[in-house]
C-alpha cells in the first residue's frame, strides 16, 4: 500500500519497483537463453551495466526507457498499469 502522505511508503514503493524490473530484465534475458554478457554485446553497452541493472539495487535501476528498448530486443511487450 502506498500512501501518499509518508514519504517511506513512497520510497519503500520505489526500491520495491526497482527490484521488480531488475527481476524483469534477469528473466527476459534468461528465457531468451542470454547471459549477461551476450544481452550486454546486443545492447552495445558493458557487461557490467547489465549486472548492475540486474542487481536491482538503488540508483542501479534501469529506467523505463531501457526496460522498454530490452524487451524490444528480446521480442517481449512491456504493459504498465494502474491499480485501485
Amino acid at each position: 500500500v502506498l500512501s501518499m502522505t509518508d514519504p517511506s511508503s513512497i520510497v519503500d514503493a520505489t526500491l520495491s519497483l526497482e527490484r521488480r524490473v531488475a527481476a524483469m530484465i534477469a528473466d527476459m534475458r534468461g528465457r531468451r537463453g542470454l547471459g549477461q554478457a551476450e544481452l550486454a554485446a546486443l545492447l552495445g553497452v558493458p557487461a557490467e551495466r547489465i549486472a548492475r541493472l540486474e542487481s536491482g539495487d538503488a540508483g542501479q535501476a534501469a529506467s523505463l526507457a531501457t526496460l522498454a528498448e530490452i524487451a524490444q530486443l528480446l521480442d517481449f511487450h512491456v504493459t504498465l498499469g494502474l491499480h485501485d
